[in-house]
């Protein structure tokens, strides 16, 4: 008897047509937001391969190999573009920046991942 009222439950659930439109809109909102984060694809590969080269734990002898390549970045960057930033912050703060080429920027985005 009570299997019986449960499938009767759960056939009036799944025949009603205001929860399937309600699983619809919920999937297309659910497929806007995935959609509209698209671009933080590319920030995570660069998170990613920090992961990959420093490990998952921060100790002392990975925070020292870290900032050296993060100077060492921030110099090269530096060096490409032909002025000097202290960080990458202080790079996208100067309006003077946008002019410049993308893969210049895409150097200083990177930088700004790791700091």
């Amino acid at each position: 008897m009570n299997w019986q009222i449960r499938k009767f439950e759960l056939k009036k659930v799944l025949t009603s047509p205001i929860v399937w439109v309600l699983l619809v809109t919920f999937i297309l909102f659910n497929g806007v937001i995935i959609f509209s984060n698209f671009y933080l694809r590319s920030d995570l590969n660069v998170l990613t391969s920090m992961v990959q080269q420093y490990g998952h734990e921060m100790n002392e002898e990975t925070l020292t190999k870290w900032e050296q390549k993060h100077e060492r970045l921030l110099v090269e960057a530096n060096d490409a573009v032909g002025q000097t930033f202290d960080s990458a912050q202080a790079f996208f703060n100067d309006p003077d920046t946008w002019m410049l080429e993308e893969a210049d920027r895409r150097k200083y985005v990177e930088i700004m991942i790791m700091e």
